[in-house]
């Protein structure tokens, strides 16, 4: 994990693949050890990421996804001063990696 930024705070630790997931930082647990360190965590605004977090609950809920239940999570990713460039497809619980 980077060091927190000295301005601009107060920050949160957000991780990818959601920690909610079995793909997050805790897979290791789930799958063995040479999943300890697959993840990616940055710092970020807190409220922000409280907010995204919350929404990503409603998400599951009004989506009723369940344990164990394999989705996907399409992100775009956006070029300087453009719309989205790609479409990305990020899949849980399917055992790709």
């Amino acid at each position: 994990m980077p060091d927190q930024p000295g301005t601009g705070g107060p920050f949160d630790c957000d991780e990818y693949a959601f920690a909610s997931t079995y793909e997050g930082a805790a897979r290791w647990r789930y799958d063995g050890a040479a999943y300890r360190n697959h993840y990616s965590a940055r710092w970020v605004n807190r409220e922000v990421n409280q907010e995204a977090g919350r929404c990503l609950g409603r998400w599951y809920s009004n989506d009723r996804i369940l344990d164990n239940e394999e989705f996907f999570v399409p992100i775009s990713v956006f070029r300087d001063g453009g719309g989205p460039a790609e479409l990305i497809f990020c899949s849980q619980g399917d055992g790709r990696d």
